[in-house]
């Protein structure tokens, strides 16, 4: 009996079957995918891309034989722009340079780049998912009229579908969202704050673009956090639980820059028979709100605050108060403050509140051990300073990763956060305090240490809900 072996394309088919499906980060699967590919078209230029359909940029997951000058032209908007209007993101099949609708001489990217650097052939092709999300584009290019074949261009076409699957960044995150295995809906957020389906889980009123569950999702990564999990109360009336639990997921870097995290919700689980309002409660601790903080903010009395806090402590068996705020926080069991049933105490105290609680302010800072005092007391007095951790446990007498385990077991935070929230709060008080034409937020933000703009106007606006800018209009025209 003969047996038949397979064609030189079918041997390419299985290869590239068999790296999509391989367990390797996208980068590596862009960069195998090169081989195969290459005994269909000998090319002497390569680009995978993903699109990044917020920032309009297309980001190279491999690019083989370009110049830095065309890699950084293909990759901004201005290749984005160009590939749409050759019309290559409506076509779902490869097409070749010499089948462009377009007169060569009238693409700038070919006259400028391609063809000055010898290359005379190619072809593009667009990357699809299943569900008809544009992913990015493969583009192939030789420095032969010869080729690419219509043969090659048409297996290419077969192929793109296979292609697209190896380096879908959605794989990898729906992958990741499988650990939270009751999930009942799901969404990706963007870093702009769009919301994208996520393939497979269905949606949830809670996470439509816009709402406070998404906005505590994105201050936790906002945080540097990789996973939080929390509760949000759930008031649909169909719905007998009074809690949904939140599980936040950030996307791996190397999948795609614009997606941030993967949001789901689920069955709140064991809640300990926490009460509506000691689970508020914990999630101000959580956030680091002092008790005083706290009741004031809730209307209670400081006598009802620390029953709350002793009922709290009994139900999650913690030895002391600080440990039972950690085991909340690990475990998930809080409402963030912004999730929380609005009342008319709680608004009054944000009105009339002049700065955010100072770090020192926390109810277990008194107890700190001497060394971390020490530490604290470092920050407070010169936050503006370009501390490192290894300064700071410098000024404690312990090592640098003594230092991170005591500011995590007594105060739930890392050093080098504490120091954000001190330099948060200077600011806040600086800014409201300036007077018309007296400042600007740059000035001040550098003033107390911070030297990127960007992620201060994130982290100010995570903590305060308003722009920096804002509270500086805000007490101009008071």
């Amino acid at each position: 009996m003969t047996v038949e072996r397979p064609s030189g394309s079918q041997r390419v088919a299985a290869d590239i079957a068999a790296i999509a499906e391989a367990p390797l980060s996208i980068p590596e699967r862009a960069q195998a995918l090169l081989d195969p590919l290459g005994r269909l078209v000998p090319f002497q230029g390569a680009w995978i891309s993903l699109l990044d359909p917020e920032r309009r940029t297309q980001p190279p997951v491999v690019a083989h034989g370009f110049g830095a000058d065309h890699i950084a032209y293909m990759s901004g908007p201005a290749g984005v722009e160009e590939i749409e209007q050759l019309g290559l993101f409506r076509l779902r099949g490869a097409t070749r340079i010499s089948d462009l609708s377009v007169p060569l001489q009238e693409v700038y990217s070919w006259t400028q780049f391609l063809a000055p650097t010898g290359f005379c052939g190619g072809l593009v092709v667009g990357l699809f998912a299943p569900d008809g999300r544009h992913l990015g584009v493969l583009g192939l290019n030789t420095d032969t009229d010869a080729h690419p074949t219509e043969a090659a261009r048409d297996m290419i076409t077969t192929l793109a579908p296979a292609i697209a699957h190896a380096v879908d960044p959605l794989r990898s995150i729906t992958a990741a969202a499988r650990v939270v295995t009751d999930a009942r809906a799901g969404v990706v957020l963007a870093q702009s704050g769009a919301v994208l389906p996520l393939p497979g889980v269905g949606g949830d009123p809670l996470l439509v673009a816009g709402s406070p569950v998404l906005a505590a999702a994105a201050q936790h990564m906002a945080d540097g956090s990789t996973y939080a999990s929390f509760l949000c109360p759930y008031r649909q009336q169909q719905s007998l639980e009074r809690h949904a639990r939140v599980t936040v997921l950030a996307c791996a870097s190397q999948s795609a820059t614009h997606l941030a995290a993967a949001v789901l919700l689920s069955a709140p689980g064991d809640m300990r028979a926490l009460t509506d309002r000691e689970l508020e409660i914990l999630g101000r601790l959580v956030e680091g709100s002092s008790y005083r903080h706290i009741a004031a903010t809730l209307g209670l009395s400081e006598c009802a605050m620390a029953g709350h806090i002793e009922d709290i402590r009994v139900k999650l068996e913690a030895s002391t108060r600080t440990l039972a705020m950690l085991r909340a926080a690990r475990r998930g069991l809080y409402v963030p403050s912004a999730l929380a049933a609005p009342r008319s105490a709680d608004r009054r105290a944000t009105a009339h509140r002049t700065s955010a609680p100072r770090p020192a302010e926390r109810p277990f800072a008194m107890s700190l051990p001497a060394s971390l005092r020490r530490a604290v007391e470092a920050i407070e007095e010169h936050p503006e300073h370009r501390f490192t951790t290894r300064d700071i446990a410098e000024i404690a007498h312990v090592s640098p990763r003594t230092l991170q385990q005591g500011f995590r077991q007594h105060m739930g935070i890392s050093p080098m956060r504490f120091l954000r929230e001190v330099r948060l709060a200077r600011v806040h008080d600086d800014l409201r305090r300036a007077g018309p034409g007296d400042t600007t937020v740059a000035r001040i933000a550098h003033r107390w240490g911070f030297t990127s703009l960007s992620r201060f106007a994130a982290a100010y606006r995570a903590s305060f809900g308003i722009h920096p800018a804002g509270t500086l209009r805000d007490r101009e025209r008071r």
